[in-house]
This record gives C-alpha cells, sequence and structure tokens, in this order.
C-alpha cells in the first residue's frame, strides 16, 4: 500500500509497487513497468493507489499491469473529477465510482467539538470562528474532522489552534 503525493509522476508510483528496491533508480520507467508486470503476471492481487492527483499516473501504471482477469482489483481515490472520469476508459474491470459522504449542517461543528473538547456538548464560544474556518477547509468530510479534532484536543488556546 503506497500514498502517491502531489505531485507524483508514474515513475515514483511504480516505484511503491515494487517489494525489491534494488537497481530501481537507475530504471526507467519502461524497465519499471516490464517489471512490475513480470511480478504481477498470473498473480491475483489488489491494487490501491491512495489521493492520485494525475491521470497520467494511473493511465501509465494500468500499461504495466498484466490482463489476467483472475479476480485482481484496482482501487483508486482522488480529489480530482478529472482523473476518475478519465479511468472509467482506461481499464477493462468494473469501475464504481463512489463519492465520499459528506456532512451538513451543525453535524461539522458537533463532530470537532466532540473530538477537541471530550464531554464537552457545544464548542466554547471563543473557539468557533476559527472552527468555522478549519471546517470549511475539512469539506464536510466525516475523517478530515475526527483527526482535524484529535490534533486540537491538546490546544487549549484560540492562538494554538490558528497555528
Amino acid at each position: 500500500f503506497g500514498e502517491i503525493r502531489e505531485p507524483s509522476s508514474s515513475k515514483e508510483a511504480e516505484e511503491y509497487l515494487l517489494l525489491s528496491r534494488e537497481k530501481i533508480e537507475q530504471m526507467d520507467e519502461v524497465d519499471l513497468g516490464r517489471k512490475i508486470h513480470s511480478y504481477l503476471q498470473g498473480k491475483k492481487f489488489i491494487l490501491v493507489l491512495d489521493d492520485v492527483w494525475d491521470k497520467s499516473v494511473c493511465i501509465n501504471i494500468n500499461s504495466a499491469l498484466p490482463e489476467n482477469n483472475n479476480g485482481s482489483a484496482i482501487m483508486i481515490t482522488t480529489r480530482i473529477e478529472g482523473v476518475s472520469s478519465e479511468l472509467e476508459t482506461i481499464r477493462s474491470v468494473n469501475f464504481i465510482r463512489r463519492e465520499l459522504k459528506t456532512f451538513r449542517d451543525d453535524l461539522p461543528m458537533s463532530l470537532l467539538c466532540q473530538k477537541a473538547f471530550p464531554g464537552t456538548a457545544i464548542m466554547p464560544l471563543e473557539f468557533q470562528e476559527v472552527g468555522k474556518s478549519m471546517l470549511q477547509k475539512c469539506r464536510g468530510l466525516p475523517l478530515a474532522i475526527a483527526t482535524l479534532g484529535g490534533i486540537l484536543r491538546k490546544k487549549r488556546t484560540v492562538s494554538e489552534w490558528k497555528k
């Protein structure tokens, strides 16, 4: 399981797929693709590419994967609409798009309060403005909100939250 960070190249993404890292630095993209193809040929695998920012990464990795139709699976997460729509056309496997569920209304503030101030039902007034600002960046995603709340739990002043 490898995280493909922004910005990333196809070569960087392919490097995550190899179990042995010997001579990877000397390989070009074509050689890496061949090695991946050879390693996966005839095997059942699940490939997870998390947080992909560029469709070329997926297209190039796709060309390195064997067409063995033996129940292997590819899961790709992305925030970029163009990446997910392009992927539907490049692989002859079942492609199912799932939109992440997001919170609406007052639930994000409630979750942030629950994580940042355990046992408190309402966000302290002095933290509400900065909390709302931070929640906008989380875009209603529960995991992002819960993670943010966990980080902020140890920060007890508004100035610490603003940092």
